[in-house]
């Protein structure tokens, strides 16, 4: 899962916690073609730059925090760190 930030900073934290946040509803949703989803990505054009990260390399704690901050805690906090491993 790919978001473009065109900047000419580098991403921050609240650029990553947001792709990651859509990352998570993604992969909740169910939906077949969001099950192979391993990967999110920044590209920034203007700095002609990439960063990317693996989401099953996080520690599970890290994927609970994200999952509450984006409230999917309350739909099923167990289906989302089961569908995110």
């Amino acid at each position: 899962m790919w978001d473009f930030k065109v900047s000419k900073y580098p991403p921050k934290s609240n650029h990553t916690l947001q792709l990651a946040m859509y990352f998570l509803m993604a992969k909740h949703s169910g939906k077949p073609e969001n099950k192979s989803l391993r990967y999110i990505g920044i590209f920034n054009p203007r700095l002609n730059v990439m960063f990317r990260c693996d989401m099953n390399t996080l520690p599970v704690e890290t994927i609970r925090t994200i999952a509450e901050v984006s409230h999917l805690s309350t739909l099923s906090r167990g289906r989302v760190l089961q569908s995110v491993r």
